[in-house]
C-alpha cells in the first residue's frame, strides 16, 4: 500500500488525521525498501481515451487466489475508473457467474411512456399509467476470449439489439487480457494494496502440511473459514477504491476525483436503456437455479456450522482466529 492509499486508510478506517508527509517518512521508517520498489516499479502505460460513464466497460477474471478456492471476477467503467463489479466466487470459467455478476449490476430507472425519467418512490411511479421500469446497459463491453464471458456475450448483443442498436455486435470488443489495460491496472493495484497478504497467508498453510489440493477436506474448511472474511474485505477495497481520489494526469482526458463521483454525476452518459422485464426473462430462462453467491451445499454449510459448535475457541470466525478455527476443522491438534 503506498503513502496516498495509506493516508487515505488511517483517515476513513482509524479517524487518524495524518498528514501525508508523515505518512510518507513513517514509511520510510519502517518500509523503505517497498517504497523504492513502488518508486521503481513505475510503468509508462499507454494513455486510453473514454468519452464518458457507461462508454466501455471493461471485464477480466482474476486467478491468483484460485488455486485455493477463491475466483475473482471483476468490471471497471473506463472513463471514470469505478468498479462495477468485485465478486468472489468458486470459479471463473462457469459463465452464468459472470452474467449473473452484470446483471445484478445495472441501474434501474422508472421512465413515463416519452422515455423521460421519472423521481419519486414507487408509488408516485404508479401513477403514470404507461410508466415502465429500464436499465442501463455499457454502450460497450471490452473482454478476452475466455469461455466465462460466452453467455453474458450473446445476452449483451440481444439487449443491444432489443434497444433498436442496429448493429448490435460493435458493442463487444475482443482483445488479449494484458491489453484489457483499465482492468490489468486495477490488478496490479489490488494485489499490491490487499490480495499479496492473502496469497502469503495461503501459501503458509500449504507449507505447513495443512492444506493440499487432492484433500476435499481440507479445500472445502478453508472456503468455509476463509469466504466470509475474503468477500468482506474485498468488498470494503471496491467501495475505498470507487471514493479514493484518482490524480489529475495531464496526458489523458480522463477526469480526477473520486470515481464514484465521476460515474453517477457525469453530465454526459453514453449508457443504453432497456427494458427491465428482459432481465427477469434471462433470470428466469437462465439462471432460474443458480445463485452466485452460493459457495458451499446447504449440507455441508450445516456440517461445518455444527462442528464449529464445539470449538474450543467459540463457533465465532474472523480474521484473528480463522487460522485455528480452520486447523481446528481439519483436525490439527
Amino acid at each position: 500500500m503506498g503513502y496516498r492509499r495509506l493516508t487515505y486508510h488511517l483517515r476513513s478506517h482509524s479517524q487518524i488525521w495524518a498528514a501525508r508527509d508523515e505518512v510518507y517518512d513513517s514509511l520510510k521508517e519502517v518500509d523503505a525498501e517497498g517504497l523504492e520498489e513502488r518508486r521503481a516499479g513505475r510503468l509508462k502505460r499507454r494513455i486510453f481515451h473514454a468519452d464518458g460513464p457507461n462508454q466501455v466497460w471493461s471485464l477480466d477474471g482474476h486467478d491468483k487466489l484460485k488455486r485455493w478456492g477463491f475466483a475473482i471476477h471483476g468490471c471497471i467503467d473506463v472513463y471514470s475508473r469505478y468498479i462495477v463489479w468485485m465478486r468472489v466466487g468458486r470459479s471463473n470459467n462457469d459463465a452464468r457467474y459472470v452474467l449473473s455478476y452484470y446483471l445484478d449490476s445495472l441501474r434501474q430507472t422508472t421512465v413515463d411512456e416519452n422515455g423521460e425519467e421519472r423521481h419519486g418512490t414507487r408509488s408516485c411511479c404508479l401513477a403514470y399509467s404507461y410508466s415502465f421500469t429500464v436499465v442501463v446497459i455499457p454502450e460497450k463491453i471490452r473482454s478476452d476470449r475466455g469461455t466465462e464471458t460466452t453467455d453474458l456475450y450473446g445476452y449483451h448483443l440481444a439487449l443491444h439489439a432489443l434497444s433498436g442498436n442496429l448493429r448490435p455486435e460493435d458493442s463487444w470488443v475482443y482483445g488479449r487480457s494484458v491489453h484489457n489495460q483499465k482492468i490489468e491496472s486495477l490488478w496490479s493495484q489490488m494485489i499490491k494494496q490487499w490480495e499479496s497478504e492473502w496469497q502469503k497467508t495461503f501459501k503458509e498453510i500449504e507449507w505447513a502440511d495443512e492444506w493440499a489440493l487432492d484433500n476435499e477436506r481440507q479445500k472445502r474448511a478453508l472456503i468455509f473459514v476463509y469466504m466470509p472474511i475474503i468477500r468482506q474485505e474485498i468488498a470494503q477495497w471496491h467501495r475505498d477504491h470507487n471514493v479514493f481520489p484518482t490524480r489529475f494526469n495531464r496526458l489523458s482526458r480522463l477526469p480526477n476525483g473520486p470515481p464514484q463521483d465521476n460515474f453517477m454525476l457525469s453530465d454526459q452518459d453514453f449508457g443504453v436503456s432497456v427494458d427491465s422485464r428482459h432481465l427477469e426473462e434471462i433470470r428466469e430462462g437462465f439462471l432460474a437455479d443458480f445463485d452466485a453467491d452460493t459457495y458451499m451445499s446447504v449440507e455441508e454449510q450445516d456440517h461445518f456450522n455444527n462442528l464449529m459448535l464445539e470449538s474450543p475457541l467459540g463457533p465465532q470466525i474472523n480474521l484473528h482466529n480463522a487460522r485455528q478455527q480452520y486447523r481446528y476443522l481439519i483436525g490439527v491438534r
